[in-house]
């Protein structure tokens, strides 16, 4: 774990000046800290939480993660595990398809094992050649360039031939000719040794190169079918049932309770896929509204008893006028825009002013509507209200924490502590005094907690953020638009 490198440095602090968290009490004796946040604990009121189930992971005896740094481990330990089934998965499936690569995998094998025979055969034509030296060659092949043994036996024939023959030019004639046995069996040898390498690493690079074709065709075939992209076939439903089970029960056991108990050939529904939540709980997307509303009343007739049955429906599209020149309310709005917009003349349906309020100079109004009327007036990009013509943009609700600066929580609900300048994201003065460029903190905190790269040299309001951008392509999964 990489926050472990300085646990030896961290001490608790003297004792004098801390309060447990738990008692309230100061710290006269020993105590035990957590590593990320500083929170402080006497051993005795720590080891009582973790007997009430209070969860913690302790580096050592005076140091430990608390439960909330302890989910945000296993929150990234279940997305790798997530990540590996996938994988895991993927892999099964290249597995099945590739019966002929593995039938080729086994042909190189044998064309390996004839390789190896001929390189035998090679070698036994060459000891044949040189038969009075065939015990070298052998010592050579089996100690890897190791020719001590050759010498020394070189050594000691040439010794017998110096007592056979007294004279001293056969000695030297002797000398000459095992010298001259020694190089080419040297040479015999390496050029041996360089045919065989390059023969195996020419096979080797044709076989990958076969295996490289076949992976990546089989990638293609998978991740396009019928005409659809692999995002296209894993995006998920938009009408969704979710069930949750009353009692403790995991995601598959509540899928094989709703398959024995639940036929959708004879509810007619189409189902397009089935995911598992957390604490058991399971979301069926459905092809239609209508099929969503068919399903969730057959699962509340026969499994109302074992399970909370909710279904997810999606939200009426919102647009945003901007540049209003008075406050207008819901009625005098919606005549504007029919009486001085010939196309919309027929305005129908859902129509609800959420929001008109100032700006700077002029005024801004948010308005939800059906997907129909949402289509045409995006198509229009600008409208004339009363005496003025005003641009529109689509509205999509994100929020967002005017203490820390972050989404999908208001500052009443933030812990962030202590509070940081929301221009450039340091805690030694507040923005009003900031003379820094802007840093944007959520691209920022996305490229600590999940190691990525994005740019961060942009304001939090950037329009071109890749988080905000990210928040509106989620938030946009939730409405539902006209076909």
């Amino acid at each position: 774990m990489p926050y472990t490198q300085d646990v030896a440095n961290n001490d608790p602090p003297e004792s004098s000046e801390k309060v447990c968290k738990k008692c309230k009490l100061k710290i006269m004796d020993t105590c035990i800290k957590c590593y990320k946040c500083d929170d402080i604990y006497h051993k005795s009121c720590h080891r009582q939480l973790i007997s009430k189930g209070k969860k913690a992971i302790i580096i050592n005896d005076s140091v430990m993660l608390c439960e909330e740094h302890c989910r945000e481990i296993n929150t990234i330990v279940e997305s790798f595990q997530d990540l590996i089934k996938e994988l895991k998965n993927e892999i099964n499936i290249l597995k099945t398809e590739n019966g002929i690569t593995r039938q080729d995998n086994n042909k190189l094998k044998n064309d390996l094992e004839e390789m190896q025979l001929q390189f035998r055969e090679v070698g036994a034509s060459k000891e044949k050649e040189i038969k009075t030296q065939k015990d070298e060659i052998a010592a050579i092949k089996l100690q890897n360039n190791n020719y001590k043994h050759i010498n020394d036996k070189l050594k000691k024939e040439l010794e017998l031939t110096q007592l056979q023959f007294d004279e001293p030019q056969n000695d030297q004639n002797i000398r000459n000719a095992i010298s001259k046995i020694r190089e080419d069996l040297t040479i015999n040898i390496l050029s041996l040794k360089e045919e065989l390498n390059e023969n195996i690493i020419n096979r080797f690079n044709e076989m990958q190169q076969h295996l490289l074709s076949q992976v990546k065709d089989k990638e293609e075939t998978s991740h396009k079918i019928a005409g659809k992209t692999y995002s296209d076939i894993t995006k998920r439903s938009k009408d969704v049932v979710i069930l949750k089970p009353k009692q403790t029960l995991g995601s598959i056991e509540t899928i094989d309770i709703i398959k024995k108990n639940i036929k959708p050939n004879e509810v007619e529904v189409g189902i397009t896929n089935i995911r598992p939540l957390k604490e058991g709980g399971v979301a069926i997307g459905c092809n239609t509204t209508e099929q969503m509303v068919k399903l969730e009343a057959e699962v509340i007739s026969k499994l109302g008893n074992t399970f909370l049955v909710k279904k997810s429906s999606l939200q009426n599209p919102k647009i945003k006028i901007v540049g209003l020149g008075d406050e207008l309310n819901e009625e005098d709005l919606k005549i504007c825009l029919k009486k001085q917009n010939p196309s919309l003349k027929d305005i129908n349906g859902t129509f609800k002013l959420l929001v008109c309020k100032k700006m700077k100079k002029r005024y801004l109004a948010i308005v939800e509507v059906d997907p129909e009327v949402f289509a045409e007036i995006m198509r229009l990009k600008t409208v004339f209200i009363q005496w003025c013509e005003c641009d529109i943009y689509e509205h999509i609700s994100i929020y967002r924490c005017f203490k820390c600066g972050g989404y999908n929580h208001t500052s009443e609900k933030c812990n962030e502590n202590p509070p940081k300048c929301l221009n450039c994201g340091r805690d030694d003065h507040p923005e009003k005094d900031c003379i820094n460029d802007p840093v944007c903190i959520n691209c920022s905190k996305v490229n600590k907690n999940q190691k990525l790269n994005l740019t961060v040299n942009h304001s939090r309001f950037d329009y071109d953020c890749a988080v905000y951008k990210r928040l509106c392509e989620i938030g946009k999964t939730k409405i539902r638009y006209s076909i």
